[in-house]
């Protein structure tokens, strides 16, 4: 049976803590926690005085960096990274979790660190030794003869069809919080390589104690993955587990108790702004992937089917 293959916008949060975790840690070439990002970045240097004695990239890769708030990114990185040098923090680096602007200082920490570009890292590093045919930020002719169309949800719940936006072409920034493109069967490799101790499809990225690092909560007694809106068109409040004690780990939010719908305590999730969703049990040694192409994020609908998905999985398996 031949499948339609989903062309999706994710957040690069997952892809991003898998290029900075195999360069820092399975090379040796930095630590994660001690590289310092201003011999990198310059302009980050304004960040920094009055709250880190020296930056480095483990609060961009917790989203404890402290703001500031996202900047547009037409600009070339340096121009890019000068701008939000210029910008006030919103809360006290450290203190507080906040989403995303940390996964865009780290696509271009990355490219800095690798003498290459974002774009050129992910391909050569990531999605080629995983046999990711169909992922990248830029889609060919072919690729996008199948790409899937994005719905806006309505006010009256029904879903308002968008049109293609245009051809994505080459860039100066590669941005580090998305868009990628990917399909459900591409996406699943780079879930089975986290699965398996970071190695997958004949290739290892990542060495097991990298991955079980990226897994561990790393923003202590600080929860995570809760936000308001600001813009609802584009996204829903967010908070997937009411009342759930949720964390942050290198690149993806932390289940510290038993989800509701079988994930084990310890499990790992996140999403992409089109209401896509993965997560990844170890306990278990389960992962899950759904995807759709609907706005806004956190769509209560896709939310509950998302739910319904996961306790089906885990219901269909034995007892544990």
């Amino acid at each position: 049976m031949k499948f339609l293959n989903w062309t999706i916008c994710v957040v690069a949060a997952l892809a991003l803590s898998v290029a900075v975790s195999e360069r820092a840690i399975a090379q040796d070439k930095v630590s994660v926690g001690v590289f310092p990002v201003s011999s990198s970045l310059p302009y980050f240097v304004a960040l920094e005085r009055g709250f880190f004695k020296e930056a480095n990239i483990e609060p961009e890769m917790t989203k404890l960096m402290g703001g500031p708030p996202n900047v547009a990114a037409p600009y070339d990185p340096d121009e890019w990274m000068r701008r939000l040098g210029t910008l006030p923090l919103m809360h006290h680096p450290g203190k507080k979790w906040m989403y995303n602007t940390g996964s865009y200082v780290l696509g271009v920490l990355i490219a800095r660190a690798a003498g290459q570009p974002l774009e050129a890292f992910f391909r050569e590093r990531i999605f080629a030794p995983l046999g990711m045919t169909d992922s990248g930020f830029v889609t060919t002719a072919e690729q996008r003869a199948r790409q899937a169309r994005l719905h806006q949800r309505q006010a009256d719940g029904s879903l308002l069809l968008q049109p293609l936006e245009p051809p994505a072409t080459a860039a100066e920034f590669w941005s580090g919080g998305g868009p990628l493109y990917s399909t459900a069967r591409d996406y699943l490799q780079l879930l089975q390589m986290l699965l398996h101790g970071g190695a997958w499809n004949g290739a290892r990225l990542l060495r097991p104690e990298t991955v079980v690092l990226m897994g561990e909560n790393q923003t202590g007694a600080i929860p995570a993955g809760v936000m308001k809106t600001a813009l609802p068109e584009m996204s829903s409040d967010v908070d997937f587990f009411p009342g759930a004690r949720i964390r942050w780990g290198l690149g993806y939010m932390l289940n510290l108790d038993p989800g509701p719908n079988g994930r084990s305590a310890g499990t790992v999730s996140w999403g992409g702004l089109f209401n896509t969703y993965y997560w990844l049990d170890p306990v278990r040694h389960i992962t899950g992937l759904i995807m759709t192409q609907i706005l806004p994020f956190a769509d209560p609908r896709v939310v509950a089917l998302y739910g319904r998905f996961e306790r089906a999985i885990y219901e269909a398996l034995p007892a544990a």
